[in-house]
């Protein structure tokens, strides 16, 4: 087992198993991390800081003994609002429709189910 000294605006350490990502260690340790992809390592925004360098938690795994600052933003300044989507607007092609029928009234000595008549 080894320690993932995890802090962010209080310090407390975390024992995890080795191999353990150090989004989990952060999520052990109370955290919640901002993990919008579940860890798969699309997104980018669950960087820290591991001896002075950005990585992403979800990526890196605890080998040793680490002192981990989650006071980084992904952004580092450059965010934008997303004003627009990421695909253009979407054609809906239903494969059902609505039409309106009548059916006759039965007459006498026609034995068919409405659904017979339907057909």
């Amino acid at each position: 087992m080894y320690v993932a000294s995890v802090f962010y605006q209080r310090e407390e350490g975390v024992e995890v198993p080795e191999g353990t990502t150090l989004l989990e260690a952060e999520r052990l340790a109370g955290l919640v991390p901002d993990a919008p992809c579940g860890g798969t390592g699309t997104c980018g925004k669950c960087q820290v800081l591991v001896n002075g360098k950005k990585i992403q938690a979800c990526k890196m795994k605890v080998r040793e003994n680490l002192n981990v600052d989650t006071a980084v933003s992904s952004s580092s300044g450059n965010a934008v609002i997303l004003t627009g989507g990421f695909s253009g607007p979407a054609v809906l092609k239903p494969g059902i429709a609505v039409h309106q029928i009548e059916l006759k009234k039965t007459v006498p000595g026609d034995k068919r189910s409405d659904w017979e008549r339907l057909l």
